[in-house]
């Protein structure tokens, strides 16, 4: 049966809360849920909806608006996420975040830092990574964070509601950053696993996100939540044997705080 997830704009959600400052949290949320390798689609479908839980609580705790652009299903080809980033309209204090899982690599000829990303049927439509960026980039948000979960081959030419009663301190520090943070699930020339509950790399980010929501005494930061985040997902992959370690990029005018 076909999954209706059909490109779309969710309207900004009103939650309860007072924001420190004016800004707006839009999340582009893009995964391939109707893979023809069903164990596949049945990961990304469960990552689709941990992430769109997770924006949402973010959200919440902090009391800022959160816009929503979901690219998935029949409609998983590479216009389509142009589409919807070109939908995203930021201001200067916004923050962007783009997720994607899906099957990617990595391309020998281009910086480590650059992946390919395949959509489409058979993956044959592709769109990088420096792409997406760029695109995003252009908008002048104050954040922006890249997060790809999918294989980093070469290429050849359950989760919690994630709130808590120190929740809102955590959102709050981790959207006080301003330049870009690019996360890949995989170093070049490994796979990216995953099981029926999702990827080993988003249910490792979610459960990092978690411990500092849960342990508000252990100072986070994004270096420490994608360091943790690293961790998880390399004891996951441990399980089944298996290689698989993440790859963290922040840009040159990165810093962890910008708001006073």
């Amino acid at each position: 049966m076909r999954i209706p997830f059909l490109l779309f704009l969710l309207m900004a959600l009103s939650f309860s809360g007072v924001a420190l400052q004016s800004q707006t949290i839009h999340a582009v949320v893009v995964a391939d849920t109707e893979s023809k390798q069903s164990e596949f689609a049945e990961s990304a479908t469960a990552d689709f909806r941990n992430m769109r839980i997770m924006f949402k609580g973010m959200a919440e705790e902090t009391g800022y608006p959160l816009r929503m652009y979901e690219v998935g299903g029949a409609e998983f080809v590479s216009e389509n996420v142009k589409k919807a980033i070109s939908l995203v309209e930021a201001q200067p204090n916004d923050i962007i975040f783009f997720y994607f899982a899906g099957k990617g690599a990595c391309d020998p000829g281009v910086s480590a830092e650059e992946r390919i990303l395949h959509m489409g049927q058979e993956g044959a439509d592709t769109i990088s990574t420096a792409t997406v960026a760029g695109l995003i980039k252009k908008k002048n948000a104050r954040l922006n964070v890249v997060l790809i979960d999918a294989c980093g081959t070469i290429w050849d030419a359950g989760v919690g509601p994630h709130k808590g009663a120190g929740a809102e301190k955590i959102y709050y520090k981790l959207l006080r950053a301003c330049g870009t943070v690019k996360v890949y699930s995989s170093q070049c020339g490994e796979l990216s696993y995953g099981d029926k509950k999702g990827g080993y790399f988003t249910n490792s980010s979610l459960a990092a996100l978690d411990y500092y929501i849960t342990n508000p005494s252990d100072p986070v930061s994004w270096k420490a939540l994608l360091t943790k985040t690293a961790l998880l997902t390399r004891q996951r992959a441990m399980r089944i044997f298996r290689p698989q370690s993440p790859v963290v990029f922040f840009s040159q005018d990165f810093r962890e705080s910008c708001l006073p």
